[in-house]
């Protein structure tokens, strides 16, 4: 089974509830909070490691952010079975969290790009199929949060190049392991897709909210 958390912001945390949320958080990620240059990015940052906390207290799990270790790709894990993703964009914070599913997770606010800048990233039918499209920006983000999820959850990032990544009926197999994509509607603005290593698991999306 896998849960999506995630939530939404409007507006700037007040000063008081910045500070609240910050004192959760052990002091190596609050450092890193310290150096995002504006609100929106230290906010979203502050979000998504409260919405791994919230996981972590849903399964009464007794995991502490201070024990998270990461990867040579910098993907963050604990050791033991529990596995997790987070992605920020635009005002939305979203968290996948498994106790038996490895995931990756990726949600982009879809917005303008120089679309041909980005044409070495897709296949020749991925992008006959962004460009043939009525809605190009929509394909074009519905494909790279394919891609990006998936690379996540195999732990590479954008280390390996994305042109490689390929789906085929919403599956893609890598390492001798069949990978299955699910997309997630949470705002009509928004592309968002999960990718985990078992077809059939039962996705809970819940949203949380921070006062």
């Amino acid at each position: 089974m896998i849960y999506l958390f995630y939530t939404n912001f409007d507006k700037q945390l007040t000063l008081a509830q910045f500070k609240l949320m910050m004192q959760q958080l052990p002091a190596t990620i609050q450092n890193k909070m310290s150096r995002f240059r504006n609100w929106q990015d230290a906010q979203r940052g502050l979000l998504g490691n409260m919405l791994l906390l919230n996981a972590l207290r849903y399964f009464k799990l007794d995991y502490s952010l201070a024990e998270l270790r990461y990867t040579e790709f910098n993907r963050p894990y604990f050791n033991g079975i529990v596995d997790f993703n987070i992605s920020p964009s635009g005002a939305y914070v979203v968290c996948g969290f498994s106790l038996d599913d490895k995931l990756g997770v990726d949600i982009e606010l879809i917005k303008n790009v120089p679309l041909q800048e980005m044409r070495s990233q897709f296949s020749s039918q991925e992008w006959l199929e962004i460009v043939g499209s009525s809605n190009k920006l929509r394909a074009f983000y519905t494909h790279w949060t394919r891609k990006e999820s998936f690379l996540k959850a195999v732990g590479l990032g954008l280390s390996y190049s994305p042109d490689k990544v390929n789906f085929v009926n919403n599956a893609i197999s890598w390492k001798g392991e069949s990978w299955y994509c699910r997309e997630i509607t949470l705002d009509p603005t928004y592309a968002c897709h999960i990718v985990c290593n078992k077809k059939d698991s039962e996705l809970v999306i819940q949203k949380v909210y921070f006062e």
